[in-house]
């Protein structure tokens, strides 16, 4: 199975380096990310220049890497990101998974407003069904690919404008185009470096985001 790690900044890069399990793919960094580029996308209205073009460089090498795993046909693959790490010991357990799912994320209330009141719910160990009336799964650091030939739905844009990767996989959540996670993750966060990453040091992270 292919592992592909988004890999945006060269001091995240040691520890997968001597792990041939992982293969790294060169992030776009935000520095050359243009203003057309960045005009392609819809932010909210207070985000900064600089924000912009981190979320916009993250969707854009995320877009890229799933563009590779069509053009070239890659069946059973991952995308993480490069503050995550993998169990490669329960990677059986997405033997008979045929649709796309998380392996990893963070879980939100379907409206972020009421974030301060939510509770996650609780699972059993295995493959659950995404239920957005209750909660969505947000971030990609933990993604699973059984078929390229899901890809080109995966990337379909749905807005007039392009969003936040993470943020149209969550609208594709509601209207149950994305449907499954496992749990517990898979894809678990380094925490030492996704504290320091621009979306990881919003929220105050007291674990790798095992039970998500």
């Amino acid at each position: 199975m292919k592992v592909f790690v988004i890999n945006a900044y060269e001091e995240r890069k040691a520890k997968y380096l001597n792990d041939n399990r992982y293969t790294i793919w060169d992030a776009y960094h935000w520095n050359d990310i243009t203003d057309e580029t960045v005009a392609l996308y819809n932010f909210r209205h207070n985000c900064r220049d600089e924000l912009k073009k981190k979320i916009t460089a993250c969707s854009e090498s995320h877009l890229a890497c799933l563009k590779y795993i069509y053009d070239n046909k890659i069946d059973n693959c991952i995308i993480i990101e490069d503050d995550a790490l993998i169990d490669f010991y329960r990677l059986d357990e997405l033997k008979e998974i045929n649709e796309f799912c998380y392996i990893g994320g963070m879980m939100f209330p379907p409206l972020l407003k009421d974030k301060k009141d939510f509770v996650k719910p609780t699972f059993q160990k295995g493959l659950h069904e995404i239920d957005p009336e209750v909660f969505v799964i947000q971030n990609a650091h933990g993604l699973y690919i059984p078929t390229h030939d899901i890809v080109p739905a995966m990337m379909r844009q749905t807005y007039p404008k392009r969003k936040a990767i993470d943020v149209e996989y969550k609208h594709q959540q509601k209207r149950k185009e994305l449907k499954y996670f496992i749990y517990p993750a898979i894809s678990t966060l380094h925490l030492e470096e996704s504290k320091k990453g621009f979306t990881w040091s919003n929220y105050k992270l007291a674990d790798n985001l095992l039970k998500y």
